[in-house]
């Protein structure tokens, strides 16, 4: 079994893990907050503050990925590529993780 098929099941497992673990604690702590709530009821304040440090770094790096790709695919697709095109992609995706 090849390295990349290896990884794909184990990011399964701990994703079915994440999700099972939120639908079971999203019934017995009611709450609008999410994941911070579900970790600050779990681990504490300590825990909580750690969760959402985590979001927080995730809305800032994911998009970059993301644009990362994006500037790789249209500079492929039309021949375009620069800071211009970072800088767009970035605006729209921190936007869409802005507006939720």
């Amino acid at each position: 079994m090849g390295w990349f098929v290896m990884a794909a099941v184990l990011m399964a497992i701990m994703y079915l893990s994440l999700v099972l673990s939120l639908a079971e604690m999203s019934s017995a702590i009611p709450s609008a907050d999410g994941g911070y709530s579900f970790a600050r009821q779990a681990m504490g304040t300590t825990g909580g503050y750690m969760t959402g440090l985590a979001v927080l770094i995730e809305y800032a790096l994911a998009p970059a990925a993301i644009v990362i790709f994006i500037g790789s695919a249209v500079e492929a697709l039309i021949g375009v590529n620069g800071i211009w095109v970072y800088a767009l992609f970035y605006l729209v995706f921190v936007v869409i993780h802005s507006c939720r």
